[in-house]
């Protein structure tokens, strides 16, 4: 996973995505964008450190990661087949943690078409 998503990363040119967790959008689709601030990645763990703080940490030895690239330069990046995805959305002075087993986490890029 670690050269996939940083390969992925480094093509996009950008830090700002959307974020679809396995029960959904974050947030309003296409609305709620995030600024990815870092992230540490190796072949069975994914974290993701976005402005505010909030994270997705990915773990897992089977993890399956995707590209599809849809209209107008929407590029969606999949993880999936994962053991534990961990969310954990952080605001003001609150956190909330979300734990999933299953399903998949996408991470939508925007533009793509015009920062190549």
């Amino acid at each position: 996973m670690n050269s996939v998503f940083e390969s992925w990363m480094k093509r996009c040119k950008q830090t700002n995505f959307g974020l679809i967790l396995p029960r959904g959008w974050l947030g309003r689709p296409h609305d709620n964008i995030l600024n990815i601030k870092s992230y540490e990645s190796n072949e069975e763990l994914l974290t993701v450190v976005f402005d505010e703080n909030s994270t997705v940490t990915v773990a897992g030895k089977d993890i399956v990661c995707s590209i599809r690239t849809a209209e107008a330069g929407i590029e969606y990046f999949s993880i999936s087949n994962f053991e534990r995805l961990e969310f954990i959305n952080r605001w003001d002075d609150h956190s909330e943690t979300e734990i999933f087993r299953d399903g998949k986490v996408q991470f939508v890029g925007y533009g793509l078409d015009k920062v190549r």
